[in-house]
């Protein structure tokens, strides 16, 4: 279920990043998104949080992003990135589901 509120629509709370929603914002993310984008892999249940830059697109942008951060001291994810919240910014990828959260 989604509401919208003043523009951004709330879908529950996840972690930017977590694309493979085990809890934790690492290299196997990007992996699970690379799987996904090139090989048919699943794209797991929560677009928002495959979207590492936040540019409400899922790509390849997406895992460099999470490369540079993880690798070459790039910036982090926005919010909600480092723990569980609300996406602040308004777009249309939506999350089905994600189960990391408390």
């Amino acid at each position: 279920m989604s509401i919208s509120l003043k523009g951004i629509t709330d879908f529950g709370e996840f972690l930017r990043g977590d694309c493979n929603d085990d809890g934790t914002c690492d290299l196997a993310d990007m992996i699970f998104l690379l799987s996904h984008l090139f090989l048919g892999g699943p794209g797991g249940t929560c677009a928002a949080a495959c979207d590492v830059n936040d540019d409400d697109i899922v790509d390849l942008a997406d895992a460099i992003a999470k490369f540079t951060f993880l690798f070459t001291g790039g910036a982090p994810p926005p919010p909600p990135s480092g723990a569980c919240g609300f996406d602040p910014t308004p777009g249309s990828l939506t999350c089905d589901f994600y189960g990391s959260c408390p």
